[in-house]
């Protein structure tokens, strides 16, 4: 995850309490100190778009529904390939 964070140029990982913050709260902060040394800074989502919108571009659109992703469990509201 930290390599296509680094390469990708608005990169987001969602993370919820219930599950990155319970049972899996000690890999939670090895993946954040293993991105700090990468230079890798989490922000809130509402920062990152605000950053994304400052440059002026248009925002990308794309057709969104449910469906799986890869590592994540059950269905996620996601772009949708095509």
């Amino acid at each position: 995850m930290l390599d296509a964070a680094a390469a990708a140029a608005w990169p987001v990982l969602t993370v919820h309490a219930e599950i990155e913050g319970g049972p899996y709260a000690a890999d939670f902060r090895a993946f954040l100190a293993r991105a700090r040394e990468r230079g890798i800074a989490p922000v809130p989502l509402r920062e990152l778009l605000a950053a994304r919108r400052a440059t002026g571009a248009p925002l990308p659109q794309r057709a969104m529904g449910y469906g799986p992703v890869r590592g994540r469990h059950g269905t996620v509201f996601t772009p949708l390939e095509g």
